[in-house]
């Protein structure tokens, strides 16, 4: 004679799968985040070294963040002018380097997962008004380059992370990849990363103007 499970055996034994995959599925979800930010800090390492790059191969001059001359063209401004560092074309498609994992691009719209910040890049009207890598103090405390929420093109900022949540995100949505004019990246809180002028900070040594301002020359 054949034994078959009971209904109730049946309804406790889903009700067991639920329970572990309740317990098991947040931990994965965590794990792939971390993975996607791991990922995504490679890819701002790789960036962030191609603006080094360009740094030495154009006398200390922090690429454009603003469009030259108003006309939005965007290969003589970040991240377009990294391309050829980072071996991609500069008027091709844009490379997985400057994309962050977690940001999906599923629309097929250009999305531009790095920014610089919004006072050490160079800057763009009737003529360039380039500013200078030798020119900030403590490097290893100046942002380069970062995730960021786009402003114009290039140009992105950061406030907290619930003013500029498209900035935030790994971790619990509140940290962001931040690379550094002496080279490196690290993963930070928004409660660690500083905003001057908002209100909501009182330390903007991570933002500063330059000592000196860059004289406007064009390569």
């Amino acid at each position: 004679m054949r034994n078959f499970f009971t209904l109730i055996e049946l309804l406790v034994v889903i009700a067991i799968i639920a329970i572990l995959a309740a317990m098991l599925l947040p931990a994965l979800s965590k794990a792939r985040e971390k993975a996607r930010a791991i990922s995504c800090m490679s890819n701002a390492k790789q960036l962030n070294l191609a603006f080094m790059l360009y740094n030495d191969e154009n006398e200390g001059a922090i690429p454009e963040s603003y469009a030259r001359n108003g006309n939005k063209n965007i290969q003589s401004c970040f991240p377009k002018v990294l391309y050829p560092f980072i071996g991609a074309d500069q008027f091709g498609d844009n490379p997985a380097t400057i994309h962050c994992p977690s940001v999906s691009t599923a629309t097929g719209a250009v999305t531009y997962c790095f920014g610089i910040p919004t006072y050490i890049g160079s800057r763009s009207l009737t003529t360039i008004d380039y500013k200078y890598i030798y020119n900030f103090d403590h490097p290893s405390q100046r942002f380069s380059l970062f995730e960021g929420k786009p402003g114009y093109l290039g140009e992105y900022y950061l406030l907290s992370a619930a003013n500029a949540p498209t900035a935030y995100r790994h971790g619990s949505l509140d940290s962001t990849n931040c690379g550094y004019m002496d080279g490196h990246v690290e993963l930070k809180r928004d409660t660690q990363i500083f905003m001057p002028g908002t209100g909501h900070y009182d330390h903007s040594g991570l933002w500063s103007y330059p000592i000196t301002n860059g004289l406007s020359v064009k390569f």
